[in-house]
């Protein structure tokens, strides 16, 4: 009799497989990889920690994500509580999460 032939098991990743992995790794369905970071997954750089897969940044994926804030300049999850880097929103909007534009008179 003849073995079959052996699988691919490489081939085929999952959140689930990323998630099982120390240090834990999130998955990236650009390139079907475990990331470490989601900044290194093209445009979903924001982290669900909950599903252990690399996300688009909106203001809810970046709170999620250790509490950080949605910078709409560049479309990026900032530090929590900081939007000194988002370009024309410096302020932070807590209730929205996300960095806002000034827009009253001091």
């Amino acid at each position: 009799s003849t073995n079959p032939p052996a699988r691919r098991l490489q081939a085929f990743v999952t959140p689930e497989i990323c998630n099982a992995q120390r240090p834990r790794k999130y998955f990236c369905s650009f390139d079907n990889s475990c990331k470490l970071d989601c900044r290194e997954c093209g445009w979903k750089s924001a982290t669900d920690r909950a599903f252990s897969t690399c996300v688009r940044p909106t203001p809810n994926a970046c709170a999620a994500d250790g509490n950080k804030v949605y910078c709409p300049s560049d479309e990026l999850c900032h530090p929590a509580a900081d939007c000194a880097s988002c370009v024309d929103r410096p302020i932070v909007d807590h209730s929205q999460h996300m960095c806002v534009a000034l827009w009253w008179s001091l």
